[in-house]
């Protein structure tokens, strides 16, 4: 994969959308053709999954801390 076209990728934010579910048909197809024209992408889209999901399960983890700790006295 040319650098420019790895960056050009990435800043487009598809990446993300496409992991989370959020991109609509045509940005899927897109990054569908991305996968099909840059096999190395697959190793990108499971590292941004693997990095939301550690971020996800963080901020869950911190959320139930909280909501696990007694009323402060004011």
């Amino acid at each position: 994969m040319q650098q420019i076209d790895l960056q050009h990728i990435l800043k487009s934010g598809l990446i993300h959308l496409y992991v989370l579910g959020l991109a609509s048909p045509q940005e899927r197809a897109r990054v569908e053709e991305w996968k099909r024209r840059y096999p190395e992408l697959h190793r990108i889209i499971e590292e941004v999954r693997t990095g939301l999901s550690q971020k996800l399960a963080s901020a869950l983890d911190a959320r139930l801390a909280l909501a696990s700790e007694p009323p402060s006295d004011r």
